[in-house]
């Protein structure tokens, strides 16, 4: 396990670190605990999320960065944390395997419940909502909720995730093969399949 305070960190290690030098800031709470970070959008024109297990809610904000906040139900030195980038016009957030390979989601993973626990439940990403690129976003099984956005364009796949979105401004692409995918109002179109979902 790595100490936190790198910017690629795998797991956090011995007592809560309150502020790490990464700017992670993690709260004690219960078992577990809630975890923010303010990342810089250097002016990205792309952002990319993925996760497996987790429900998003994304939002719009204010604020000039991206703030990301995320729930565990396991202590900070057993977490699978979120790996974070920023730079080159591209913003990355993403908590896939937990088994540290690293590796592309894909259909027919399966993880035993003590690696379920160590990735978040929860995660609520807040988007400057002067943001004018592509969002992308990527699940598994975590629902994905976007009442708002204001982008280019949103892309979204999940394998059993459900999509709720509201008024999106951009163009809509979505994928699922057994979630629903819903959008309210998509000012520059929308294309959604999914394969045993609604």
């Amino acid at each position: 396990m790595e100490e936190p305070g790198t910017e690629e960190t795998g797991s956090g290690a011995g007592a809560d670190p309150g502020d790490t030098p990464d700017g992670w800031r993690w709260t004690k709470l219960g078992d577990g605990g809630i975890l923010k970070r303010q990342i810089p959008m250097d002016e990205a024109e792309d952002i990319q999320i993925s996760y497996i297990l987790t429900d998003l809610n994304v939002e719009v904000t204010d604020s000039e960065e991206i703030l990301l906040e995320e729930e565990y139900v396991v202590p900070w030195e057993e977490i699978h944390q979120t790996r974070v980038s920023s730079g080159g016009g591209r913003v990355e957030i993403v908590n896939d395997d937990p088994d540290g390979s690293k590796g592309t989601i894909v259909l027919g993973l399966r993880f035993e419940d003590e690696e379920k626990k160590r990735l978040p439940i929860s995660a609520r990403i807040q988007i400057p909502e002067d943001f004018r690129g592509e969002l992308e976003i990527n699940t598994v099984s975590g629902n994905i909720r976007i009442p708002r956005f204001e982008g280019e364009s949103l892309e979204v796949a999940t394998v059993s995730g459900d999509l709720d979105g509201g008024t999106i401004r951009g163009a809509v692409e979505g994928e699922s093969v057994s979630g629903d995918l819903s959008i309210e109002k998509a000012a520059a179109g929308a294309e959604l399949s999914t394969v045993s979902g609604k």
